[in-house]
């Protein structure tokens, strides 16, 4: 089992991500077996009050906002760490 390191990211604050320059709130954070943690980021509303859809970045791309530092991964390399046995 994969412990994850994801409380490194903080609910209700807000983060950008470093590729598409989105940007939002941390409402939401996911560990999955592979290694990988990702964060949801839930936009403001916009000018007319309707609310916008969240989307899910890998920790490694999101930027804190408030201190415009890059985030420190909290998660190990994707994939497996070693190949699987040969079955020959």
């Amino acid at each position: 089992m994969v412990k994850s390191q994801a409380a490194a990211i903080e609910f209700g604050r807000r983060y950008r991500d470093r590729i598409s320059g989105f940007e939002g709130t941390c409402t939401g954070k996911s560990s999955f077996i592979s290694g990988c943690d990702q964060v949801l980021l839930t936009p403001s509303v916009d000018e007319k009050g309707a609310h916008r859809e969240g989307h899910w970045y890998d920790d490694e791309r999101l930027i804190d906002i408030e201190m415009e530092k890059p985030v420190e991964r909290t998660s190990r390399k994707g994939g497996p760490e070693f190949s699987p046995p040969s079955r020959s």
